[in-house]
């Protein structure tokens, strides 16, 4: 697995992109119906899913 921080929020909390083997795992995580994507900050692949 490989994260690599994106930026930093309003919080000062830490946000991330991780993926395994090339694969993202929001995008994974989304398509296997463990996760919901977050449509305000979803990309355009996301949004257009479903």
């Amino acid at each position: 697995m490989t994260c690599t921080e994106v930026t930093v929020d309003q919080y000062d909390r830490r946000v991330a992109r991780c993926s395994v083997n090339g694969t993202d795992l929001a995008t994974w995580m989304v398509s296997e119906g463990l996760a919901t994507a977050f449509r305000r900050y979803a990309n355009e692949k996301i949004k257009n899913e479903k």
